[in-house]
């Protein structure tokens, strides 16, 4: 199969929910092709951006050279007062994290990772729903995550918190809950050191200015874990205001 042709399925396989098998020999630089056609032609605006795999020795598990940053288009994204819901493609996988999501409030093209953070507005909890389309992972995985609208299902943000500047978020716990229960922690470390590392990564990878308004998801502090259909999912950072989401698929 060609780029191209990779691109075509995955995207009617986003829009129509069902599975691919995987191509053999993917790289990553073709992954990252097939990720800026699909951009190009998924035919939505794109005000959301995404930060992968940035936990600990996530990248060389995954077989790739860094943290991959990839679209997370206008239809998959719902904004929350704190209290939303999700439904999500079963066959395409039920996982969550929590993660920060940043807001620009300025326009930013590059400058130094000061600039960048000055920036930024507000910041919230969000909750990413992960989804995979291929029916195996690939060998190595990670060229198929990126390839596959950057292994994105659905990304749930909560309320926008703008005194946030003297939050450590480095050191922050965020928490996972479904149905009340704790079922994973971490400091936000788990992010490239620090979620705003995640963040200036966004903005130099993808080498454009970056308008306001736009928003910098930063991979999870915590997961990918699954989550049941029909859960209610909470998303909780220290400083910030929790995010709660009822899960249902179809």
């Amino acid at each position: 199969m060609t780029d191209r042709s990779i691109a075509d399925t995955l995207m009617s396989a986003r829009r129509n929910g069902n599975r691919l098998e995987p191509p053999i020999g993917l790289t990553e630089s073709d992954a990252l092709a097939i990720l800026a056609d699909i951009e190009v032609r998924f035919g939505e605006p794109v005000n959301v951006y995404k930060v992968g795999a940035t936990a600990p020795g996530a990248a060389d598990k995954l077989g790739l050279s860094a943290p991959f940053v990839g679209p997370i288009f206008a239809s998959a994204v719902t904004l929350s007062d704190g209290t939303g819901s999700v439904d999500l493609v079963r066959a395409h996988g039920l996982q969550a994290e929590v993660e920060v999501v940043f807001r620009f409030g300025a326009t930013v093209d590059g400058g130094t990772d000061s600039a960048i953070l000055e920036a930024v507005d507000a910041i919230a909890v969000g909750i990413e729903f992960p989804a995979s389309r291929w029916t195996a992972p690939l060998s190595p995985p990670g060229p198929g995550f990126i390839a596959d609208h950057a292994g994105n299902g659905a990304l749930v943000v909560g309320p926008f918190v703008t005194d946030w500047r003297a939050l450590d978020l480095a050191t922050v716990e965020a928490r996972l809950l479904v149905g009340g229960e704790v079922t994973g922690k971490n400091p936000g470390a788990n992010v490239m050191g620090n979620p705003c590392n995640a963040l200036v990564h966004c903005v130099r990878t993808l080498g454009r200015p970056v308008p306001a308004g736009t928003l910098v998801t930063s991979g999870g502090i915590i997961g990918p874990l699954d989550v049941p259909e029909g859960a209610t999912v909470t998303g909780e950072i220290d400083g910030l205001t929790a995010l709660t989401c009822t899960v249902t698929a179809h």
